[in-house]
């Protein structure tokens, strides 16, 4: 990943949404050090997304809207964040162990979800596909892609890995996190 890569990706998002994800990467990669024996891997998958969120809505109440209230665009907001920290510790991992990186900030967003549950060969080879899957729905006019079209992607690939309750809960992830990812970067 180049620096002008890096510049232009950073340049997409506030600087609290920045903030927040940074700080949510920092804990995630200090809960991965300490507690990786002790965590499952669905609870490491979902610790920044939940972490995010939280984080996000208190910083709404409190700095934004100035009251008690929960609004959605809050929570979205959370979505956001927790896929840029999850899209932070994917690329500092692959610095630590020397991997290479790929562009596509989709592909390691898509790659760290899958990790807990596949391969590491897997994992990569299913984000790519679904990155895939994602850029030829946004090209063509009116397609959606939908959670189940995640969904059947993944089965397709890696039927016996995951269990037919991870994988709803996966496939539901991947999906809101690359949307919300996605609109943020148009």
């Amino acid at each position: 990943m180049d620096l002008i890569y890096l510049k232009e990706f950073l340049s997409n998002y506030s600087f609290s949404t920045l903030i927040i994800a940074s700080v949510i990467a920092v804990v995630t990669l200090i809960l991965d050090k300490f507690l990786s024996k002790k965590l499952s891997a669905t609870l490491k998958t979902y610790i920044p997304f939940i972490l995010s969120i939280l984080v996000n809505v208190v910083y709404d109440m409190y700095f934004v809207i100035n009251s008690f209230a929960l609004r959605v665009e809050s929570v979205y907001a959370g979505v956001l964040c927790g896929s840029l920290s999850a899209i932070i510790v994917s690329v500092i991992n692959k610095i630590k162990k020397g991997e290479p990186i790929p562009l596509s900030a989709t592909t390691l967003l898509i790659e760290r979800i899958l990790r807990g549950y596949l391969t590491k060969e897997s994992a990569t080879t299913t984000a790519l596909i679904l990155e895939k899957l994602f850029d030829r729905a946004e090209t063509q006019n009116g397609d959606k892609i939908t959670a189940n079209d995640v969904s059947n992607a993944i089965k397709e690939q890696v039927s016996d890995q995951i269990s037919e309750n991870d994988l709803y809960h996966i496939s539901t992830l991947i999906f809101h996190s690359v949307n919300e990812f996605k609109k943020s970067q148009s």
